[in-house]
């Protein structure tokens, strides 16, 4: 980001003495005003993203849809990129979800919005299972396992209805007797007759 300059008014060290032991720190400081906004979302380096973060939390303080917009943005843009490490998304998320907060109906909206983006976007998710997760990896991550289980569960219904029903048709039952039991339609219950003839 070579065209940022960090010129500040605010002090660059720091002192500490004490019993003959002496600190000394020198640093450079920066303002977020110092950074263009512009360049900062044409960067693909990581710092730009946490720099975008805080200035976005700044930029949004009285407005929370423009906030969850900015957040949806920056979370995509460095999932999409194959640059990062998942260690470094992580950390990277930790940061953003302290600084772009966002209230609980929105919140819940954006994990929702989140869940399709990283199945879609995040090619070895095991290996962040593995890992401490941000809050919105966390919620997603957990909305991805409930998802699967639930399939699971009505997966296994299914297939126990279907054994019922073909124990039904072995015995000979009727498929009006068979259709109150198990609630399928006649053409479900003709489908798996003929299926498993």
């Amino acid at each position: 980001m070579g065209g940022s300059t960090c010129e500040s008014a605010f002090p660059t060290q720091f002192h500490y003495s004490y019993f003959g032991t002496e600190l000394h720190y020198a640093y450079t400081n920066c303002k977020l005003s110092d950074y263009d906004n512009e360049e900062l979302e044409k960067s693909d380096k990581l710092f730009s993203k946490v720099v975008l973060a805080a200035k976005y939390m700044n930029d949004t303080r009285g407005d929370m849809d423009k906030r969850y917009t900015f957040k949806m943005k920056l979370m995509r843009e460095i999932l999409k990129s194959d640059r990062y490490s998942h260690t470094e998304i992580l950390a990277v998320f930790y940061f953003i979800d302290y600084l772009l907060r966002l209230p609980k109906e929105l919140t819940e909206k954006f994990y929702d919005k989140m869940v399709p983006i990283i199945e879609k976007e995040v090619k070895q998710m095991v290996q962040f299972n593995n890992e401490d997760l941000s809050p919105t990896m966390e919620a997603v991550f957990t909305r991805i396992r409930e998802e699967g289980e639930r399939k699971g569960i009505e997966q296994g219904i299914e297939k126990g209805i279907e054994k019922v029903v073909l124990e039904m048709l072995k015995e000979g039952l009727p498929d009006d007797l068979i259709t109150k039991v198990t609630h399928l339609d006649k053409e479900t219950i003709e489908k798996l007759r003929k299926k498993n003839r």
